[in-house]
């Protein structure tokens, strides 16, 4: 990812960034590559950064959540018969990782509620 204030930084920097790149072997993927401004909105390592009234929002990606939330559902689901502990002993793993690598309790919060609430 690289960062500038103007479009045209980016179209003087992008030259060489390829050079740079391919003293190395390697090359920009021209289908991944795009220019964007921040307040579209980037998805990168699984958070969607975005600029709102010029301040930088970190989120993760909508679509990692909805993948994460449906694991959850689906295990539930196929284990309705299960004891209360054994859902705790089996599901905290899952929201421990989910706040180590968001470090959003807040979003931990809420997805533990929504998926209890239909368990």
């Amino acid at each position: 990812m690289i960062t500038a204030s103007c479009q045209e930084d980016i179209e003087e920097i992008r030259p060489k960034v390829e050079q740079w790149l391919s003293q190395r072997g390697l090359q920009l993927n021209r289908e991944k590559t795009r220019t964007v401004h921040i307040s579209e909105g980037i998805n990168f390592l699984g958070f969607n950064l975005r600029q709102y009234n010029g301040q930088l929002l970190i989120k993760p990606q909508k679509e990692k959540v909805l993948n994460f939330l449906k694991e959850i559902r689906d295990w539930l689901k196929q284990n309705k018969m299960v004891e209360q502990r054994i859902v705790i002993e089996q599901l905290n793993p899952n929201f421990e990782v989910l706040e180590t690598t968001v470090a959003m309790p807040s979003v931990k919060k809420c997805l533990i509620i929504s998926v209890m609430k239909h368990w």
